[in-house]
This record gives C-alpha cells, structure tokens and sequence, in this order.
C-alpha cells in the first residue's frame, strides 16, 4: 500500500484544440437531442414546435427613464 501513496503523480496539459473539441462535441450532442425531441407533426402534416425549458422575463426598474431618454 505504501508504494501507492508514494509513488508520485505526474500531470500533463490537455491541449486546448482537444478540450475545444470535446467541447463542441458535447454541445452537438445536446442539440441533436433537442431538436428531435421538440418537432412534432399534427394530423395535417404541419410541425408543430413545443418550447420547453424555464422562461425569464426582465424588465427595466424604471421603465419611465427609458422614455425620458430618448426625447
């Protein structure tokens, strides 16, 4: 057990391209399941887009200033 702890742990940089890489393959894969979840077809044929996901609306705390700004 003693050669586990004492043996030395060496690190070497991951290149950013791979990182990079890994990155945008992750992202697609993501994409590709979202998108195939979402359209759907009605009985017409027509797709029909279902949004999902968590909705956020932001507002302006003095909405009066933004008028009053652009006279």
């Amino acid at each position: 057990m003693t050669a586990w702890t004492q043996t030395p742990t060496k690190w070497y940089p991951l290149p950013i391209a791979v990182g990079a890489l890994l990155l945008v393959v992750i992202q697609l894969k993501r994409k590709s399941r979202q998108s195939s979840a979402e359209v759907q077809v009605d009985e017409n044929g027509q797709e029909v887009i279902r949004l999902k996901g968590p909705w956020q609306v932001s507002t302006h705390p003095y909405p009066c200033c933004i008028q009053c700004s652009l006279i």
